[in-house]
């Protein structure tokens, strides 16, 4: 498994609209409201298939996943129905710094460490 790490403040995607129809959520980006997307994308893909935060942004964007504040905690379960990720997963390695934990649905879990 090969561990992808992304950065929402990236030039490649830090400027890509990630916003909602609410007050003050018109004009955010991946950079400024983007760290779920971020963190879903890096998850998705370590275990699946390479998908950048600018493009896990538009799939929460399109599907009404993207409230207030950042992306809807419902999301990440979505997200790992629409990728086939129903099996727990499971990565560890203690000579790496970031930990991750992410649901997929009752008992099942990744935990990535970066």
């Amino acid at each position: 498994m090969n561990k992808v790490y992304y950065n929402q403040a990236d030039s490649r995607w830090a400027n890509h609209p990630y916003t909602c129809n609410y007050p003050g959520y018109t004009n955010t980006t991946i950079k400024s409201s983007g760290c779920g997307v971020t963190c879903g994308a890096m998850v998705i893909s370590s275990c699946r298939e390479i998908i950048t935060p600018d493009k896990m942004g538009d799939l929460a964007m399109a599907n009404g996943f993207r409230v207030p504040g950042g992306t809807a905690d419902s999301f990440f379960y979505y997200i790992c129905n629409f990728l086939l990720l129903s099996l727990c997963l499971e990565f560890t390695d203690t000579r790496q710094g970031f930990f991750f934990d992410f649901g997929c649905g009752f008992h099942n879990r990744i935990d990535l460490l970066f």
